[in-house]
C-alpha cells in the first residue's frame, strides 16, 4: 500500500520570509529614490571657459558700483567645462577651485543636485571624480 503524502509539508522555495525589518529596510529604499534630488553626469572634457568679469551696475539707479577705493566693482567670472558624453555634449558651470584642477581631456564624473543657480534652477555639482 502507498504511503500518503502529508498535505502540510511545506516545501522551500529558496526564500526567507521578510521580517517586519526587511519591509521597513525596503519602504526606506523606495521613500528614498522617489524622493531624491541627485544628479551625476560623466564624460570627456573637450573645453575650458572662464567669462569676461561684467562690471556691477546698481539696479535702482543704473549707475556703476564703486569699490571703497573709487574703481569699479566686477562680477566674479563663471569657470565652465564642456564635456563629452556618448550621445552628446553639455557645458556645465563648475568652482573657481576646480578649474585649475580639470585638463582638457580628462574623464570626469560630476556629482550634485538640482538647486537655484543665480535665479534659476540648475545642476549644482559638489563633488567631481577624475576617472
Amino acid at each position: 500500500m502507498a504511503q500518503k503524502k502529508d498535505l502540510l509539508e511545506v516545501e522551500d522555495f529558496g526564500s526567507k520570509p521578510l521580517t517586519i525589518a526587511d519591509i521597513q529596510e525596503q519602504t526606506r529604499i523606495y521613500i528614498e529614490r522617489i524622493s531624491t534630488n541627485k544628479v551625476a553626469i560623466a564624460g570627456v572634457i573637450r573645453e575650458k571657459r572662464v567669462s569676461e568679469p561684467k562690471i556691477k551696475i546698481d539696479k535702482k539707479t543704473n549707475e556703476v558700483i564703486l569699490n571703497e577705493d573709487g574703481s569699479p566693482a566686477y562680477w566674479s567670472p563663471y569657470y565652465s567645462v564642456t564635456i563629452a558624453f556618448e550621445g552628446g555634449e553639455i557645458s556645465l558651470n563648475i568652482k573657481p577651485d576646480w578649474y585649475e584642477s580639470l585638463d582638457v581631456g580628462d574623464r570626469v564624473l560630476f556629482e550634485g543636485v538640482k538647486g537655484l543657480s543665480f535665479g534659476r534652477i540648475d545642476d549644482v555639482f559638489h563633488k567631481y571624480t577624475v576617472l
